[in-house]
């Protein structure tokens, strides 16, 4: 097996090639899996990567609530429209109808929104307030 300068000058995986090198085994496929071979920065990069999860199912609920915020504005837009059409229909019964549906969908629109979570004040973590 030949090993670059580049892999052998990191101290953790030179210690695990000349382990690898000296026990002779085939049992484990490379250097890497060998118990000898340990990475520095290996908490740090969990760390970092719970971090990283934490941000993302954040993000991810915002997401969702700005997709319901967005349907209510299409509910909105839809009972405006339902609420102007009687001015464009000539039938008594049909102005009611599309007048009681726009007043139905608005009032039920209304109500779910108030419902919906609300945006906080505060910057994002990481941000200096300072700088905003």
């Amino acid at each position: 097996m030949r090993v670059s300068s580049v892999a052998l000058s990191s101290v953790q995986f030179r210690r695990a090639w000349i382990a690898d090198r000296a026990s002779g085994s085939t049992n484990l496929p490379n250097p890497f899996r060998r118990p000898e071979y340990k990475v520095a920065e290996w908490k740090e990069a969990l760390d970092l990567d719970a971090h990283a999860s934490a941000d993302y199912r954040v993000a991810n609920a915002a997401n969702h609530h700005g997709d319901a915020y967005l349907l209510h504005a299409v509910l909105f837009a839809l009972s405006l429209f339902l609420l102007g059409a009687p001015t464009q229909v000539h039938r008594r019964a049909m102005q009611r109808a599309t007048l009681v549906l726009g007043t139905l969908t608005f009032t039920l629109t209304l109500i779910s929104m108030a419902r919906l979570p609300r945006a906080r004040a505060e910057p994002p973590h990481g941000n200096d307030s300072a700088a905003l």
